[in-house]
């Protein structure tokens, strides 16, 4: 966890850089462009919302195990409770976030990411069913808004998509540049300059939302690894039994021996799955850097 927190005061998640058009055009590069600049301007947006759901995700993960809240601190009653229901958050913002980045992917490249599409289709229907039900969870709600966020921000697929509206400025550059006219020439050069210019940056996202794919699959791996580990602490606590043995001091020294053994267990499988989580951050850490360095 200290890792963790490390890299978030660092802030050293994946950078979604700014997307933009040249400002010239021309009479039949006019529209091409217009659309261009539209998905630019919906991608920055959604940037923004991307942006905000990793922070959130970054602040849930860092709140520390039920077995790490320390003992000097008040307990509730309610920790567990409230641990499965970050659980629950951080699960939806993986959804959600998946299928952002792929609305990310359709925007710069076309093609829809059918796994995901699904994936987020019987998540919804579960949520929606368990809301009719009466029987929604806070997490089923914020499932639910979170795709509705998701779905307000998702690039107009009537613009088509960045690369589509290249292959139009491949054609005008094409079909001006064959044509002996000062207007053609001009035509020709602006579609050139615009297409050189929308090909590096489109690029740049393409490779960009890769690398958010990789953070998020880490982001993931983080929350399975927590959720096993709470998955782990309902099977020894559906196990645990009134004790009916016998009361007198050798049984009672028994027992501590026994205890002792067991805590000595537990201490070897934390170590083991905190040297798990710091592998994973180290990866973590490693990968964003140098996806940020190109």
């Amino acid at each position: 966890m200290d890792q963790i927190q490390e890299k978030a005061n660092s802030q050293t998640l994946v950078a979604i850089p700014e997307i933009d058009v040249l400002k010239a055009q021309g009479i039949e590069t006019g529209t091409v462009i217009d659309n261009l600049s539209s998905i630019c301007e919906e991608l920055d947006a959604q940037a923004a919302m991307i942006d905000d759901w990793r922070e959130e995700m970054v602040r849930l993960v860092l709140v520390p195990l039920l077995d790490e809240t320390g003992e000097d601190k008040d307990k509730t009653g309610e920790e567990w409770e409230q641990s499965i229901a970050i659980q629950g958050k951080l699960e939806a913002y993986v959804k959600v976030l998946d299928a952002a980045i792929s609305d990310r992917e359709y925007a710069i490249n076309g093609g829809v990411n059918a796994r995901v599409e699904h994936e987020l289709t019987v998540a919804r229907r579960e949520a929606e069913e368990a809301v009719e039900r009466g029987e929604a969870t806070e997490e089923d709600k914020m499932l639910l808004a979170l795709i509705k966020e998701r779905e307000a921000s998702k690039p107009s697929p009537h613009l088509d998509s960045v690369r589509h509206n290249m292959s139009k400025l491949r054609q005008i550059q094409n079909s001006a540049g064959s044509q002996n006219t000062d207007r053609a020439r001009v035509e020709a050069e602006i579609a050139g300059r615009q297409l050189r210019y929308v090909a590096m940056q489109a690029n740049k996202q393409s490779q960009t939302a890769k690398a958010l794919h990789a953070e998020l699959n880490l982001f993931s791996s983080t929350v399975k690894a927590r959720m096993d580990f709470y998955n782990h602490l309902q099977q020894i606590s559906d196990s645990l039994n009134p004790y009916e043995g016998p009361k007198d001091d050798g049984a009672l020294r028994r027992r501590e021996a026994d205890e002792e053994k067991a805590e000595d267990e537990l201490r070897n499988a934390e170590m083991k799955q905190r040297y798990r989580e710091y592998i994973s951050l180290a990866r973590w850490v490693s990968f964003v850097t140098e996806a940020n360095a190109t």
